[in-house]
Order: C-alpha cells, then sequence, then structure tokens
C-alpha cells in the first residue's frame, strides 16, 4: 500500500529525499510569511503531534481533529472552530518546484484566488482539476478530473480564501453525505453564490503524491 513503512499509512508523514510531506507545505506557508498554521489531523494525530510539536520555524501549530477521512471539505469544516482570519489552504500531499512569491491577491475585492501550475502536459491537468476563467480573469468554474481541457491551468491544493467563506460552506454542507466533497465542489459553491475567485501561479510545477509512481517522479525531481 502506498505509503506503508515505519510510520505506516500516513501519506504526510511519506519522506521526499529526506523530508517529509508536511515539511514541504509547511515551508510554503513559510515563505508566503505566515505565522500560524492549523494542521487537520485523524488517525495518525499522535504520530504527527510528536514530530511537529507546537512550533514548526517560527509557526504556530494548531492541530484540528477529523473524526473520520470524509475528504477535503469535511476537513476543512473540521478546522472552522479555530480559524480566526483569512485562510491559506495548502494540501500536503502535494510538492511545488519553484514556487511564486506572489501578493495577497485577496486584496484586490475577490473573495477566494486558486492557485495554478501552468501545465502543457493534457493528460495532468485530466488527472488533477482544472480552472475556467473569463476574459477579466475572474474563475467562472473548476473541474475535478476533466475529461475536456480548455486550457493550460492545472489546479492546485494552494488556495485563498476568505474567512467569511467558511459561513457558506457550513450553511451549505450535507453532514450525511459529505457533500460538496472536493475543492471544486467548495469553489464551486462559492461562484453559485455570486463570490468572485481569482488565480495565481503557485509554481513552476506541483506534484500530487498519490502513487508510488508519483512519489518516484517527485524524488527524481527533487534530487
Amino acid at each position: 500500500m502506498f505509503g506503508q513503512g515505519k510510520n505506516g499509512g500516513c501519506k504526510p508523514l511519506v519522506e521526499v529525499n529526506g523530508k517529509k510531506l508536511l515539511s514541504y507545505a509547511l515551508d510554503n506557508l513559510l515563505a508566503f510569511g505566515l505565522k500560524q498554521a492549523i494542521i487537520v489531523v485523524g488517525k495518525y494525530a499522535d504520530a504527527i503531534k510528536s514530530i511537529y510539536g507546537d512550533m514548526y520555524e517560527g509557526i504556530q501549530l494548531i492541530y484540528a481533529f477529523q473524526e473520520e477521512p470524509s475528504g477535503i471539505v469535511n476537513a476543512i469544516l473540521s478546522a472552522e472552530s479555530v480559524v480566526a482570519d483569512d485562510i491559506a489552504l495548502q494540501l500536503s500531499d502535494e510538492i511545488f518546484i519553484g514556487l511564486k512569491p506572489f501578493e495577497d491577491p485577496l486584496n484586490d475585492g475577490v473573495d477566494f484566488a486558486v492557485g495554478y501550475v501552468a501545465e502543457q502536459d493534457e493528460n495532468k491537468i485530466k488527472g488533477n482539476y482544472s480552472v475556467d476563467i473569463d476574459s477579466d480573469g475572474i474563475v467562472l468554474k473548476c473541474t475535478e478530473k476533466p475529461t475536456v481541457v480548455t486550457n493550460h491551468y492545472k489546479g492546485t491544493g494552494l488556495c485563498l480564501f476568505k474567512k467569511q467563506m467558511l459561513d457558506i460552506l457550513r450553511a451549505d454542507y450535507d453532514w450525511e453525505t459529505n457533500e460538496p466533497n472536493d475543492l471544486c465542489g467548495f469553489i464551486n459553491l462559492l461562484i453559485c453564490k455570486g463570490k468572485r475567485g481569482c488565480i495565481f501561479e503557485a509554481a513552476d510545477a506541483e506534484i500530487n503524491i498519490n502513487t508510488e509512481d508519483d512519489l518516484r517522479r517527485a524524488r527524481m525531481l527533487m534530487g
């Protein structure tokens, strides 16, 4: 099984060239100047807490517990009670190569921002999610694992949300079906509610670690 080893099946603790996936994610937040990170934990909470404790390179770490592994949106809502400000969401199973600096796009009158990488390989976009925008750069929709690719915007797990977007999510989230379940569902819900989103270039490239092949590719590129 992917992720098995001394840390069991805990993917955030899988190492790529001697560095844990969770550390790569936290380093991204550190590069953006953030001082606090909320880590959503579940089955492997004790293992993660024993390694990372309460601080990481000057970033204060707060832990939120997700009762069951019920998707990204459920994880976001599991952390809602400890969210005090706007959110920089960073999934812990992806690695960025050539992280791009950016000024907070939420200051430009938008409610959320979707990080992307410019991907020429359509199959890689089809294995992740696509982002469609209008002529003004406003997000029209996000599509999980699209069958048709219309541009080179490959969506990533690095996205920004104004805190008020959690109120909309909580009001519409179905705790019985866990819908919306994924990041695209959350973003498309916000669009349906009249909220405006933009895109920003997150990095030169991104690897989402889901298979052993992904892991081998990451180790080769990060070597």
